[in-house]
């Protein structure tokens, strides 16, 4: 009973400090869970993998598996007055052991008209299919308690639950980016200049998010969503600045993360090619109030980025939590554009 007391406090805490829905750490390397307006808006096309555990000291912790493709369309130099991009997101969320899962897959379609030669601004939709299951029978109810322990075998006295269901869902943005790279400049020297920022809307459709009958079911609350984030290079080193913010509102819940990494870039020749590879580490923290302290490393090479972080509990649940918060590992895949000599993979 006190394992099972502890995993509904962590499920409700999770609820009311991530506003209902799932988050990640590492948001700028999960731009789709964001914001449906991002797809095209960074790189030509990537395709991005992240895989989260958090709370491990219960007996079944919080598992998150998430893909995310985006692609351009077109000659991007051609299209002077603007260009479309298009994304795929599909993840899978389990926890507990009710065995709960949420799985979701859908598109979202772009149109990104441009500002100027480095700035464009994208107007986005994305549609979804949510599924959510949970396993009952796994749970221990207070009717099944016969005076000395738990009896399965016991009626839970409970009615009007069902196991799953499913659900359309729509989502909504507007995305702004600066980027000195989009034109193909050659950024061997660190001169990075790249901002992005947005607001989404999820939900817009207030979809039905429960397990239960008419007197149980509850609407999904629109969320927004603000989000900013930058590389800027300082002057006369091989350092650049990654600053970001996330905030985001559902209903009554709030989420806050702000913070920083520092970014140091290193190029190179390849001796038979000429080829120039970009090698970059970088390293930060960020803070989600009232939540936890999340430090976060990052390894790029050419193509490729893959970031590792951790989050340290500092909320009221560290103590039941043992301390332990969550582990997030990011990988991206960037296909470079026809004519960049170096490439960054992201932010």
């Amino acid at each position: 009973m006190k394992k099972l007391l502890l995993i509904f406090g962590l499920i409700a805490y999770l609820g009311s400090a991530s506003g209902q829905d799932l988050q990640f750490s590492q948001f700028t390397m999960s731009p789709l869970v964001l914001n449906p307006a991002s797809s095209g808006a960074i790189l030509p096309r990537d395709v991005t993998v992240t895989h989260r555990n958090q709370w491990n000291s219960i007996s079944n912790p919080f598992r998150t598996f998430a893909v995310a493709a985006n692609s351009r369309f077109g000659d991007f130099d051609k299209q002077r007055r603007g260009f479309w991009g298009a994304g795929l997101l599909a993840y899978n969320d389990q926890a507990g052991d009710g065995n709960m899962r949420t799985n979701a897959a859908g598109l979202n379609l772009v149109y990104h008209i441009r500002l100027s030669r480095y700035q464009h601004i994208g107007f986005g939709m994305q549609g979804l299919y949510t599924s959510r299951f949970v396993d009952f029978s796994k749970f221990q109810w207070a009717s099944q308690y016969d005076g000395t322990a738990h009896n399965e075998f016991l009626p839970t006295g409970e009615s009007g639950f069902v196991q799953n269901f499913g659900f359309m869902d729509v989502n909504t943005g507007v995305y702004y980016s600066l980027n000195n790279t989009a034109a193909e400049v050659n950024v061997a020297e660190n001169n990075y200049r790249q901002i992005n920022a947005g607001l989404a809307f999820h939900h817009i459709t207030t979809p039905k998010y429960a397990f239960g009958a008419e007197s149980f079911e509850e609407n999904l609350y629109v969320k927004m969503v603000l989000h900013a984030n930058a590389l800027w290079s300082l002057p006369n080193s091989s350092l650049a600045l990654a600053p970001n913010f996330c905030f985001m509102k559902q209903g009554p819940h709030e989420s806050l993360n702000v913070g920083s990494m520092v970014r140091l870039g290193m190029a190179g020749n390849s001796k038979y090619t000429g080829l120039v590879k970009n090698y970059a580490v970088s390293g930060g923290v960020n803070y989600r109030f009232r939540d936890a302290i999340v430090t976060t490393g990052m390894l790029e090479y050419g193509n490729y980025q893959f970031g590792l972080s951790y989050d340290f509990n500092v909320s009221r649940l560290a103590s039941a939590s043992a301390g332990r918060g969550g582990i997030e590992f990011n990988l991206r895949y960037a296909v470079a554009g026809t004519k960049a000599r170096v490439m960054t993979s992201g932010l």
